[in-house]
């Protein structure tokens, strides 16, 4: 139970690193993303990304995907750190909170400047290109995208469950729920 090691890291309250076998990656307030040795907490390589990092770090395979406030999403080595592909996602709202990784696709939210999740893409994972774009209708008020191999679910202020086609982004249902109080 005793810590190993620790690092000094200003990075968003909510978010995570991303973990393989013997390495820690995380992203900083710095706009840097690095990776360090499980075992002793030395730095094993960094990158500078060029904006904060908002998203948690998520490891793919041999790659991780991480989101910068500059309204990008990156996909990077994890074995030394360099940039295999970028994608812009949007001009003026960035990604936050946790990509999800599906067998096919990177599902990552994004945000206003108030901090509003308002629209959600999936991305192919090599980052060529978005498969499609939702935006919601208000906002959504799930900080995090729930996912399974076929369906995407995300919550409204309002009491709305809402689901969509994970390959698609096609609507596939939608649930008003009763009797729960919103919080305003």
């Amino acid at each position: 139970g005793k810590a190993a090691w620790s690092v000094p890291l200003k990075a968003p309250a909510w978010e995570s690193p991303g973990v393989d076998a013997d390495r820690v990656f995380a992203g900083s307030a710095d706009g840097t993303l690095a990776a360090f040795q499980g075992a002793t907490g030395n730095v094993e390589w960094q990158v500078a990304l060029g904006a904060p990092v908002n998203t948690s770090v998520r490891r793919r395979t041999n790659d991780l995907i991480v989101g910068p406030a500059d309204g990008l999403v990156h996909r990077v080595s994890a074995r030394d750190g360099r940039r295999l592909a970028s994608l812009a996602l949007d001009l003026t709202l960035r990604p936050v909170s946790a990509p999800v990784l599906t067998a096919d696709s990177a599902l990552v939210l994004l945000a206003d400047e108030g901090a509003d999740y308002r629209v959600l893409v999936a991305v192919d994972l090599a980052l060529t290109g978005i498969k499609w774009r939702r935006e919601a209708a208000d906002k959504w008020s799930t900080s995090r995208v729930f996912a399974t191999s076929s369906i995407v679910v995300l919550g409204t202020p309002h009491g709305e469950v809402e689901a969509f086609c994970a390959s698609t982004g096609s609507p596939a249902w939608s649930h008003k729920l009763t009797n729960v109080p919103i919080p305003v």
